[in-house]
Parts: C-alpha cells; structure tokens; sequence
C-alpha cells in the first residue's frame, strides 16, 4: 500500500538535492531518515524530476497491503515528526458503473 508524505519544504530539500530552499538542520532529517530506515520503509519523490516547490515536497513509501498494523505504525510514526506536514494512504478510485 501506497503511503503519501507530505514534508516540510526544508526537510525536501535535505533529502532531494539539488533543490535551493533553506536547509533544516541536519539533526532532524538524520532522525527522520533513522526513523524511516528502522521503520524498513524508503521515502521516495513522489516527482522526481519536477522542480515545483510544491510538488517536491511529497514523498511516497510502499507498506505490504496485508500489513494493516504496520500500516497504522508507520503513519504514526511520520507524523511524530516535526518536518512531516501529512502522512496519509490516499483513497483508491472506484471504477464507475
């Protein structure tokens, strides 16, 4: 399952390089990145080769569907952090009919 995670443009910019917006403080996306390393998930740009300071601030992390426990432990856990805006599964599309 398909986690969105929405950080703060600082903490983007920390971990897609390449971007010019003021850097956090190492601390915390070393914490953040510890977290999600423990967590075995991997934060990915959701567009990777977009530069919109919007859009470059999502993010996207996979969790096994099966796994509703693990599901509700890893979006507890991002939004625990101070650099994560939204962490959230966005809602399936149904086919019309």
């Amino acid at each position: 399952m398909q986690v969105t995670v929405k950080l703060q443009p600082s903490v983007a910019a920390a971990l897609r390089p390449g971007l010019q917006v003021p850097v956090v403080p190492a601390s915390e996306v070393v914490t953040l990145q510890q977290a999600v390393d423990k967590l075995g998930i991997e934060l990915r740009p959701m567009h990777p080769t977009i530069n919109d300071p919007d859009l470059s601030t999502y993010f996207t992390a996979e969790v096994p569907d099966s796994d509703t426990e693990r599901l509700q432990q890893v979006l507890h856990a991002l939004w625990s952090f101070q650099g994560v805006e939204a962490a959230f599964v966005p809602a399936q599309a149904e086919p019309a009919g």
